[in-house]
């Protein structure tokens, strides 16, 4: 009995090596397989498997070469927010205002939208696919905080109409982020107010006739960017070159080419230059279409909320801040 009780540790040490050998030549199969499809085979690929009972390495390629983390990244930032704000955290984001509302439903101060980082206020299932089924329009929320103002009985806003992503520090984009991709859905800014994950589509088609200018459709739509349409229509049978520009801090879009007159159209999704800047103008076109006039400017606010107070709201605004709640990680699923 006393030699099998030595013999065990010595079998189980075997086990377990023998175990790690075998674990180890499956482990080096699947990512052989894996690396030679052929949509892979082009690429530069730098990977290491580390056991987490042992720490030993077991499979290295390119291990120690430098690479830019890029999407990775956002791996330790989820598992970050899960650890620091768990899985059924609520976003908020309000309409507040530092006014009163009187008895004819004029709002004496500024109304603010304020937005506390919710990823999916307007977002799509699967961002970074044009096409994805979602359960509502883009601007659906917005289209409810724009409803439940008009029930409040707001129909004028002496003052402004401010956006507030000021939740986030304005640092709008990462070191080390190409100044190539900034105009594209991939490129789009970080804000704290964040409507259809900061970007729009931009949908292209041909004219009724040869030679004429393209039509250009933009969804979401707000009196936000300005068109430079340069896309002409030509015969049945050429090529479509399409090709779009946006200058750094330019809210002007400038879309050159040609689309063939049978064309089926071409989609493209574009980063905001300005989230909080679109969320305003698309939020005042809202109250507008419910006939909710706004007598002051439309503008941002990207440093510390200070002057708006909850407790001061009065009368038709006794119930303020209205209100969009999300769960976080609970949201896309």
């Amino acid at each position: 009995m006393g030699r099998i009780r030595h013999l065990l540790p010595i079998l189980c040490l075997l086990l377990a090596t023998q175990l790690q050998a075998i674990s180890q030549k499956v482990i080096e199969k699947r990512i052989a397989t894996i690396l030679s499809q052929p949509d892979l085979t082009r690429g530069f690929w730098g990977i290491e498997v580390v056991s987490l009972s042992n720490g030993k390495t077991l499979f290295a390629q390119n291990a120690d070469k430098l690479f830019t983390p890029a999407s990775n990244t956002k791996l330790f930032t989820t598992a970050a927010a899960l650890a620091l704000i768990g899985p059924d955290y609520n976003f908020r984001t309000t309409v507040e205002t530092n006014g009163t509302l009187d008895k004819h439903g004029r709002l004496i101060g500024d109304l603010v939208l304020v937005g506390r980082g919710d990823p999916n206020l307007s977002g799509r299932e699967l961002p970074y696919l044009l096409r994805t089924e979602r359960n509502e329009h883009p601007i659906h929320v917005l289209e409810q905080l724009a409803d439940e103002l008009v029930q409040k009985g707001v129909k004028y806003v002496d003052g402004d109409l401010i956006a507030d992503d000021s939740y986030f520090a304005f640092e709008r984009y990462g070191e080390g982020w190409s100044q190539d991709d900034l105009v594209w859905a991939d490129g789009a800014p970080v804000s704290a107010l964040t409507i259809n994950d900061n970007v729009i589509f931009v949908n292209i088609l041909p004219a009724d006739r040869v030679g004429e200018r393209a039509f250009v459709h933009i969804t979401p739509f707000a009196d936000y960017y300005r068109i430079d349409n340069r896309i002409i229509t030509t015969p049945v049978g050429t090529v479509r070159k399409i090709f779009i520009n946006r200058e750094p801090g330019s809210t002007v879009l400038t879309l050159w080419g040609n689309t063939p007159l049978d064309d089926a159209g071409a989609n493209e999704a574009l980063a905001l230059e300005d989230p909080a800047e679109f969320a305003a103008a698309l939020f005042r076109q809202l109250l507008e279409k419910r006939g909710i006039v706004i007598y002051g400017r439309q503008h941002t606010r990207h440093t510390e909320l200070a002057s708006i107070s909850i407790a001061k709201s009065a009368a038709g605004l006794s119930q303020l801040p209205i209100e969009a709640a999300h769960r976080g990680c609970a949201s896309h699923q």
